[in-house]
């Protein structure tokens, strides 16, 4: 079976794959890689492991790569928006005939490798293949490749060719899989270092033994495969200032690091982009030393103009209410999370409407975030076999908020907290802000269908 898939076939196979589950381990990548010819082997990779920030980091990268003149591949998971948002070339997404022919390349390896092994790929293996497959199509410079679970047993993993590693903030998320301490999640996430090409990392810095440190634990391991090691952190940020439009910060030079005074202007107004951004300059001034050049001017630009879905989102809906979209899923991003309202919002009454994973430590997101709660409308989306029953989330919203409201629907929930947030501001008070937040799985229906009210 070696025709080529329609778009409609494609997508459809791509779904299909949901039933293998997911599996830890590089056997399946390795055949297929095998079967495709390894063609991931002609690209350079930049790959990005840690808990939170990889999405923003690789972005900002991305685009900066881009505007000193690079062809850029960039692989996220999950899918956010339409199924094929993940797969991007110089930031845009990938063309469905593109998208056709690389999953049917992927598709006919996979059937390959099932009647080989026995085993048919997961859907995350086949993604990554089709990732693989459409840079090396489209003749991609440089890949910056993110980690969908862990990094040591993660299908992107199987690479070789990295230019570049780059670890974000670590903190405990998929316990089952990666351990319950950040010292196990660290062991795993290093398995990303297999050569000697350098490595940044953003360092919590929350550590009072530095030993204990799960830097120290990546650090170790850069020694054993000779990578030298660039270690930033929040110290290096000054003078945070949010404006209406931007958040604005500097760099702080560090001659160790060969970093001088720098000024960047964000679009994204997050609490934590300015180490997300911090990480990506650092990162960037790294390729220009190892002989792929951006300059301080792409990277100002690319960093202003850049913008992640998501990622405290903000639509402002006339003059009545903000609204915020944000992926924060696990206990580290429910406090980034936080953080980024005070930061943009002290004082103004927050509305919250969020819906969980059941696999997700929600009782330390709701003890996170509930207590700056105005009301909290509680959602499940009946779509995912993942989503956590609501009126468990509600119970534990209502320990911290007196005002908790179990809805039917994201449309329900909406239009609520907006007839809320209008009776707020009738008696005077400052416009509130509706925050969603929690798993990434409902935030496009809901992101459409206020998309649809604004207009």
């Amino acid at each position: 079976m070696n025709s080529d898939l329609s778009f409609e076939q494609a997508v459809e196979y791509i779904k299909s794959l949901d039933v293998f589950g997911s599996v830890l381990g590089l056997d399946n990548m390795k055949a297929l890689t095998k079967e495709i010819g390894n063609v991931e082997n002609s690209l350079k990779f930049i790959h990005v492991t840690g808990t939170n920030g990889k999405g923003s980091a690789c972005a900002f990268i991305s685009n900066a790569l881009i505007e000193a003149g690079y062809k850029v591949g960039s692989y996220n998971s999950p899918s956010v928006i339409d199924g094929i948002d993940q797969f991007k070339i110089n930031m845009k997404k990938i063309d469905k005939a593109l998208y056709s022919k690389a999953v049917s390349i992927a598709r006919n390896a996979s059937l390959t490798v099932e009647e080989k092994t026995g085993r048919h790929p997961t859907r995350f293996e086949v993604e990554t293949t089709v990732a693989f497959v459409c840079f090396y199509l489209e003749k991609c410079d440089i890949v910056v490749l993110e980690t969908g679970l862990g990094g040591r047993d993660d299908a992107t993993n199987v690479i070789t060719t990295e230019i570049l590693h780059i670890f974000m903030p670590i903190s405990i998320d998929h316990s089952e899989s990666l351990g319950d301490s950040l010292q196990d999640i660290a062991r795993i996430k290093s398995g990303i270092i297999k050569n000697s090409a350098p490595t940044v990392i953003c360092y919590r810095g929350d550590f009072n033994n530095e030993e204990d440190s799960p830097e120290s634990i990546i650090i170790n391991k850069c020694k054993e495969k000779g990578s030298k090691v660039y270690k930033v952190s929040r110290e290096l940020i000054d003078n945070i200032k949010v404006t209406d439009s931007h958040l604005e910060f500097d760099i702080l030079k560090n001659k160790s690091l060969s970093l001088d005074n720098t000024h960047l202007r964000l679009s994204m107004k997050g609490a934590y982009q300015p180490a997300n951004a911090l990480t990506a300059y650092m990162a960037l001034k790294v390729l220009s030393e190892s002989g792929f050049p951006v300059s301080d001017e792409n990277i100002k630009t690319a960093f202003e103009k850049t913008k992640v879905a998501f990622r405290f989102e903000i639509v402002e809906l006339g003059d009545s209410v903000d609204i915020i979209l944000d992926g924060a899923h696990n206990p580290d991003g429910a406090k980034k999370f936080v953080d980024s309202l005070n930061l943009n919002y002290e004082g103004r009454d927050k509305i919250y409407i969020t819906g969980i994973f059941k696999d997700k430590d929600y009782v330390k997101i709701a003890q996170i975030t509930g207590p700056y709660a105005k009301a909290v409308y509680v959602i499940q989306n009946t779509k995912s076999a993942r989503s956590l029953d609501k009126k468990i989330l509600s119970k534990e919203f209502s320990k911290y908020c007196d005002n908790v409201m179990e809805c039917d629907s994201i449309k329900d929930a909406i239009k609520l907290s907006l007839g809320y947030a209008k009776d707020i501001t009738k008696y005077g008070n400052d416009r509130p802000v509706i925050c969603l937040f929690g798993s990434l799985s409902w935030l496009n229906d809901a992101y459409t269908y206020i998309k649809r009210i604004k207009s």
